[in-house]
């Protein structure tokens, strides 16, 4: 008798052996535990969007890898159903999927006959969504990739592996900046710094969507490295790149130009800055000006109680903690406290920029703590800042400026403020 076909929501604990048709949503990459056991999870879904896990451990990791590709869809039967142990639940009761020496699986590909199909997309169609878990398959020529740094993790378990990656492709006028993390900045990326002088076209499967820096991509668990893209779409870029080799090589320098302008900074009249068009700019370039606040007014103030890492603005009272949600908090215990951005027009008398100082920056240039400016009643503010307004049209400072978010997104060209200096930076 044929095992009976379910849906992942129809599965319990108790359910004997059945079929089940799915999808491979996430093929997680082999890796070892701490004690030193190989393991590897996938990710599956069914026609209702319903998702089970499978992890398999030891030697049948190999085998299964080379069975099972990203995106596939497979008919899976006589797997032992099972509950996740409490440490690991997302939700009570959830279950896993276990393979046993009973369990087949067998390719619903057809014709393709369980080759991974890889859904390639242009840069240029991933939309800034920072809510969604959707993943995205990208190819792209590599233009510059960062030396390997180690940050803390946010959880305080160690460190990890960084690196920054920047691709390009034919459907954007910007680069895009990846975030390659973990045993991929170490081994991957060593191959990729291969080809960072040529035109080559590499795949880069399940990136997820991220804000850092405004908008950029970063890898996932899924994540892996194609050197030998197939499918329309590699094949049409790896046309184009042949095409545009000077394109490329250009784009390449001024990536580096951008990149270099942290060690090497560059100072800039406002009004050659205000002169230059969004396909002139790299994100990620700075720049310096040097010169003076035109104004100081009462509604450039804005004042507000916000989280005090991160400042994300909150209802709460003063001084009271809470758990903050942002994506860079991640739900710590965080504190209320008085925040305010300085918003003003800058000049060097040869032409004004509008930017804006967020708290750290803002207090600089005030002389005063947001603290202090919370506490005040709206007319001793107001007298203080007609005090400081004078001074600070006679006081010339320096600022670092760079391209906001908007020049990938959109491509529109805004300066956002990113440092303030009463000293002349060093390098200057």
């Amino acid at each position: 008798m044929s095992p009976s076909k379910k849906l992942i929501g129809e599965l319990t604990e108790k359910s004997g052996p059945c079929t089940l048709k799915v999808k491979i949503v996430q093929k997680l990459r082999p890796v070892c535990s701490p004690k030193k056991t190989k393991y590897q999870r996938y990710v599956m879904q069914d026609e209702k969007g319903d998702e089970i896990s499978a992890t398999v451990f030891g030697d049948d990791v190999d085998m299964y890898d080379k069975t099972i590709n990203q995106h596939g869809q497979y008919e899976i039967s006589n797997a032992k159903i099972k509950v996740v142990k409490k440490e690991y639940q997302r939700r009570p009761g959830q279950l896993e999927m276990q393979f046993t020496p009973y369990t087949t699986i067998r390719s619903l590909f057809g014709a393709n006959d369980g080759e991974s199909t890889v859904n390639y997309v242009a840069l240029s169609s991933i939309v800034p969504n920072f809510d969604t878990t959707e993943l995205h398959d990208v190819v792209g020529i590599a233009l510059f990739l960062e030396p390997n740094r180690t940050v803390s993790k946010k959880d305080g378990s160690g460190d990890v592996n960084v690196r920054e990656l920047v691709l390009f492709d034919d459907s954007v006028k910007h680069p895009m900046t990846i975030s390659v993390w973990g045993d991929l900045a170490k081994n991957e990326c060593e191959r990729v710094s291969s080809l960072i002088e040529s035109p080559t076209v590499i795949g880069i499967t399940s990136l997820r969507v991220s804000n850092y820096k405004g908008f950029s991509l970063s890898t996932s668990l899924s994540t892996q490295f194609i050197f030998d893209p197939s499918g329309e779409r590699p094949a049409t870029l790896t046309q184009w790149a042949a095409s545009n080799v000077d394109t490329l090589n250009s784009m390449r320098t001024r990536v580096l130009e951008a990149r270099l302008s942290k060690i090497h900074p560059k100072l800039l009249k406002v009004v050659d800055l205000n002169s230059k068009k969004d396909d002139e700019i790299i994100a990620g370039e700075k720049v310096w000006l040097y010169g003076h606040i035109v104004e100081v007014e009462s509604k450039g103030i804005r004042l507000y109680l916000g989280c005090d890492t991160c400042g994300q603005k909150t209802e709460l009272d003063r001084g009271q903690q809470f758990t903050c949600k942002s994506n860079y908090c991640r739900e710590k215990l965080r504190t209320s406290v008085p925040r305010m951005t300085l918003s003003f027009q800058f000049t060097d008398d040869t032409a004004t920029v509008k930017l804006s100082a967020f708290t750290e920056d803002a207090q600089k240039i005030l002389d005063t703590s947001a603290d202090h400016m919370y506490g005040m009643g709206s007319e001793e503010r107001d007298h203080f800042l007609r005090e400081i307004g004078v001074e600070l049209v006679k006081k010339a400072f320096y600022v670092e400026v760079a391209p906001a978010p908007g020049l990938v997104i959109s491509h529109m060209l805004r300066w956002l403020l990113k440092r303030v200096s009463f000293d002349r930076p060093q390098g200057l």
